[in-house]
């Protein structure tokens, strides 16, 4: 199987004199910041509470593109905790 893998840790903080959200990607194996191009993206989680299922929508918002995740118990529970 020829699989390709990213790993990225993002922060995200509050900046106080703009009063606005900031957010930074980092390449896990490099070190270095991943410049993203401009765009902005809907997330929409939906939690069955009679099931324990996880469903996710991402959908690009210039683009109108969107993609489904479905998840279990393990996705749900790490969802509710954070």
């Amino acid at each position: 199987m020829d699989v390709e893998e990213i790993s990225v840790i993002i922060w995200c903080w509050h900046d106080l004199q703009s009063d606005t959200t900031k957010l930074r990607v980092v390449s896990v194996d490099t070190g270095e910041a991943m410049h993203l191009s401009d765009g902005s993206f809907l997330l929409r989680i939906s939690m069955d509470r009679n099931a324990s299922l996880l469903r996710c929508l991402i959908r690009h918002i210039a683009s109108g593109s969107e993609a489904f995740v479905q998840s279990g118990l393990n996705l749900r529970t790490f969802v509710i905790d954070v």
